[in-house]
């Protein structure tokens, strides 16, 4: 009886199997698929956010991996001369705090040199992408 009632449930599940069928999905469904002019959006969103949340200035600047300005933000520029502002004050605050005349030198030969290395890199990806063109 046993093995009778085994060979039922054993057809049983490969009826069952034939039945199932199986798909192959050609696009992930958990993947949104965004463009960069939704992710500047965005970008724009939240410094509005911490605007308003925070109470803080918040200024967005855009450059193009070219190094070209595509966007500032806020196009107040008196926002702008603000946060100028607060850069040279920064900057100021950081050089009291080393003597002047005195430089450590201790990361200066490491960064000029991997500084060297990434121009070098970058000469070659431009030749390379000037021969693709």
């Amino acid at each position: 009886m046993d093995s009778s009632s085994s060979s039922s449930s054993s057809s049983s599940s490969s009826s069952a199997r034939k039945n199932t069928k199986l798909f192959v999905r050609r696009k992930p469904s958990f993947k949104k698929t965004t463009n960069l002019g939704m992710k500047e959006q965005t970008l724009l969103k939240k410094a509005l956010e911490l605007l308003a949340l925070c109470e803080i200035e918040a200024c967005v600047i855009h450059y193009s991996c070219d190094g070209e300005l595509i966007q500032i933000w806020p196009e107040d520029q008196s926002k702008l001369s603000n946060l100028s502002q607060f850069l040279n004050k920064k900057m100021n605050n950081e050089n009291k705090r080393t003597p002047e005349g005195k430089d450590d030198g201790k990361f200066s030969p490491r960064v000029l040199e991997i500084e060297a290395s990434l121009q070098n890199i970058q000469q070659i990806l431009q030749d390379r992408r000037s021969r693709l063109l």
